[in-house]
């Protein structure tokens, strides 16, 4: 259950800092080369894989 608390506070800490990275990642995509201008482009996507990831994890009873 703790576990579950804790991917909620990594969703609201996710969703505060998004409106910082965004700013962020549209600099840094306009001062690099297209192939690392699409690496950092999708580090949003990244982040939010893993939260979903970690949900799933879980989510899925394990034995124990």
């Amino acid at each position: 259950m703790a576990a579950l608390v804790g991917v909620l506070v990594m969703l609201i800490v996710y969703s505060q800092l998004y409106p910082v990275l965004e700013p962020l990642i549209n600099t840094l995509i306009g001062n690099s080369d297209p192939a690392t201008a699409t690496i950092i482009s999708l580090i949003p996507f990244f982040i939010a894989v893993a939260i979903l990831l970690s949900v799933l994890y879980y989510i899925v009873p394990s034995r124990r």
